[in-house]
């Protein structure tokens, strides 16, 4: 086998091992063995694609105005793999956050006050969420006010003590943060997971819609975030940052995803 043909089927193998495990789908393993076997699959995929990943760091957390994340991408079509690059014109099919059910419900019952009975979400948890934002129904009234009452509880501990970390919900209560972490990811890397357009915009992607919207409504002016995956043009972008290119605008080089790169 040649070297060429050698490399391509290591790139492969290392390709379907990372779809599978940096998606993080491993929630019960501890982060302290989770995370040198995502970093190191990490490394090995951009040194033998460089294309197809970013020299960022997948898993740390930037910190941004939740104002500024004002669109998502179709969950079907966009990349969600933490670390990758993507070409294509995922980044230009966005909606609104403004117009998603979650949104609107949560700004009538925490702006104006409504009951829940009088938003569109407190109808669709019992109905099939195809083609929605979110995948969850509920089957039972009684799991539909259970639900209800998380969001009540998750907006009154965002209002009183701030918007917390993962990470910093763990180290106070590590029972409860797991059992709320509905994913199959380590609740570290249960963070609002953003895609980043080639223009720089912050595309909400997958996992803390509640999150980002309440921190929208409280008019919040900073939530962590994870960078799940970048255009191919704004990757472009970074590296001219990273390799010192002049020419770009200081609005650019100021952008959440290139502090600290010059």
């Amino acid at each position: 086998m040649s070297c060429n043909a050698s490399r391509h089927r290591l790139a492969a193998l290392s390709e379907a091992f990372g779809k599978k495990v940096k998606t993080g789908s491993a929630g019960r393993t501890p982060w302290s063995v989770q995370k040198p076997i995502l970093v190191g699959t990490h490394r090995v995929q951009r040194r033998l694609r460089p294309t197809r990943y970013t020299d960022a760091d997948p898993y740390k957390l930037l910190y941004v105005d939740p104002d500024r994340i004002e669109y998502h991408v179709n969950r079907t079509s966009s990349p969600r793999v933490f670390g990758t690059v993507s070409g294509g014109d995922w980044d230009q099919q966005r909606e609104p956050i403004a117009g998603v059910d979650v949104y609107e419900s949560l700004v009538q019952r925490f702006r104006h006050g409504a009951p829940w009975e009088d938003t569109e979400l407190y109808e669709a948890l019992l109905e099939e969420p195809t083609g929605r934002l979110w995948t969850r129904a509920c089957e039972s009234d009684e799991e539909r006010l259970s639900r209800l009452r998380e969001i009540d509880e998750l907006h009154q501990a965002i209002a009183t003590e701030g918007y917390l970390t993962q990470r910093e919900l763990l180290g106070r209560d590590a029972g409860a943060t797991q059992s709320l972490n509905n994913e199959a990811c380590h609740p570290v890397l249960n963070e609002v997971g953003v895609n980043i357009g080639r223009d720089g915009a912050l595309l909400w992607r997958h996992r803390g819609l509640h999150r980002l919207s309440i921190a929208r409504i409280l008019d919040l002016e900073r939530i962590p975030v994870v960078v799940l995956a970048r255009h191919r043009e704004w990757q472009r972008i970074r590296d001219r940052v990273r390799t010192r290119v002049s020419g770009l605008e200081e609005t650019v080089t100021s952008h959440p995803d290139l502090r600290n790169l010059t």
